[in-house]
């Protein structure tokens, strides 16, 4: 902390690896079956060091990766929902949002969506 005040870095968040590695340490480990076969984003995280991981699976969870958004919002808001991510950023959270690559947030669950800009 008292080198991001002495160099006027800003704010951090810090996560401790050994809470995280009780938390998650199991999980992370864990084989995942997700829909239509697509990867889990944490299964494509590749680190020289794997006492790491559970750093990263605390940040993305069990998020998927789809093709693209169409994939997706098939994933995401099916019978069981997921997290889901494609290849070009935008995200499809279970709670019905949108959140697309071009920086605005549309609710799907809206008979007229409406968009917020990020």
């Amino acid at each position: 902390m008292g080198f991001l005040r002495s160099n006027n870095l800003g704010k951090a968040s810090i996560i401790s690896l050994e809470q995280q590695t009780q938390k998650f340490g199991n999980k992370s480990q864990g084989s995942f079956n997700a829909p239509e076969q697509v990867p889990r984003l944490f299964d494509l995280i590749k680190v020289n060091d794997p006492k790491v991981l559970p750093v990263f699976y605390f940040a993305i969870r069990d998020t998927l990766v789809a093709k693209d958004l169409d994939q997706a919002t098939r994933i995401g808001l099916g019978r069981e929902r997921h997290k889901v991510v494609d290849l070009i950023g935008n995200i499809v959270d279970p709670g019905g949002t949108k959140a697309q690559n071009n920086n605005f947030m549309t609710f799907i669950f809206s008979s007229q969506p409406r968009l917020f800009f990020l």
